[in-house]
């Protein structure tokens, strides 16, 4: 009698971060699955922040499809609260959260946070937003399409340090302004900056986060 097939364990290993876009969404619970692991192991806690630091969840998949929950326990159908396929390259990804429709779901968006895809210094500027928007940094200007991100390395500041920041929107065939202020350049650090459409105002804002512990390398 032929021997059974052996099972092939999870040997993709990936380093996730994982940022909810809602301040107050935090989930210490949250339980990442992969989808592709036959052998249906329990899932792992990826905690979900406001922040972003040091810490890091490291994982062993078998594939790049992931589903999040609240319990180890293999996710239904009703109990799963997002889910996301990571990029095809790279092994560290920053899995940005967003409130669903569903309350306490999530629509997940996956980004690689190597250095050579978000490098030291620079301003990784997304628009989730349906409108063009112009950013204005001192006096240079960059289009930010919507559902696309625009990379800003060596941006631009004034005698502080500083880059005084202006941001339009183009709204009912005109650019309107929706924001303005100082950006502090990131050093050897590096900012990841959203425009998004706010449900409660429907008006457009920004909501910035300072990564304080990018990756060595």
């Amino acid at each position: 009698m032929a021997s059974a097939q052996q099972v092939k364990p999870p040997s993709l290993p990936v380093n996730l971060r994982l940022l909810s876009f809602d301040p107050e969404g935090s989930n210490p619970d949250l339980h990442c699955h992969d989808v592709g692991n036959a052998q249906k192991q329990p899932g792992v806690k990826t905690p979900l922040k406001n922040y972003l630091n040091h810490e890091l969840s490291a994982l062993k998949l078998s594939g790049r499809d992931l589903v999040f929950s609240n319990s180890p326990q293999a996710p239904t159908a009703e109990n799963s609260l997002g889910r996301v396929t990571l990029p095809e390259k790279g092994d560290r990804f920053l899995l940005l959260f967003f409130p669903a429709e569903k309350p306490g779901n999530y629509r997940i968006m996956a980004m690689d946070e190597s250095l050579q895809a978000f490098p030291l210094g620079s301003f990784r500027v997304f628009n989730v937003s349906s409108s063009r928007i112009r950013l204005t940094l001192e006096k240079t200007d960059f289009e930010c399409l919507p559902g696309k991100e625009t990379m800003i390395t060596n941006p631009p500041v004034g005698a502080n340090h500083h880059s005084g920041m202006y941001a339009h929107a183009w709204i009912n065939d005109n650019w309107r302004r929706i924001g303005s202020g100082l950006w502090p350049h990131p050093g050897v650090k590096r900012d990841l900056e959203i425009f998004f459409v706010n449900p409660e105002t429907e008006q457009i804002e920004l909501r910035g986060f300072r990564d304080i512990s990018p990756p060595q390398k």
